[in-house]
C-alpha cells in the first residue's frame, strides 16, 4: 500500500521517489538514517528505470546535463559516504528536511 502511495504521488508532482520515500522510511518504518539513505537510493533507482526509458524514447532527457549529473554523482559518492559516517544522524535528518522544504517551495511556485 505504501508503494502505491509513493508511486502515485511522486508521478503526480513530478518529484523523484526519494522526496517521498525518505520521510516514509524515517517516520513510518523508523529506520536509522544510514539505512534510509541506502534504501531510498535503491528504491528510487529501481522505480525510475521504466520512467527513464519512456521519457528517453519521448526525447525528454537532456543527455548532456544528465551525463554531467551522473558523472558528478559517481565521482563524489565516495566523498558523501565518508562524510555521512562523520555527520550525526540528526544533522542528516535536518539537511534532508531542509532540502525537502526547498523542493516543496519550488514545486508550489
Amino acid at each position: 500500500m505504501v508503494g502505491l502511495f509513493v508511486g502515485i504521488i511522486s508521478r503526480i508532482v513530478g518529484a523523484g521517489g526519494t522526496f517521498i520515500i525518505i520521510p516514509i522510511l524515517l517516520v513510518l518504518f523508523k529506520l536509522p538514517m544510514n539505512a534510509v539513505v541506502v534504501n531510498g537510493i535503491v528504491i528510487a533507482f529501481i522505480s525510475s528505470i521504466g520512467t527513464f526509458i519512456i521519457k528517453f524514447i519521448q526525447g525528454y532527457i537532456p543527455l548532456e546535463e544528465t551525463l554531467f549529473l551522473i558523472i558528478g554523482s559517481i565521482i563524489f559518492a565516495s566523498l558523501g559516504l565518508k562524510l555521512g559516517k562523520k555527520v550525526p544522524s540528526f544533522v542528516q535528518k535536518w539537511i534532508i528536511s531542509i532540502l525537502n522544504i526547498i523542493a516543496i517551495i519550488q514545486i508550489a511556485l
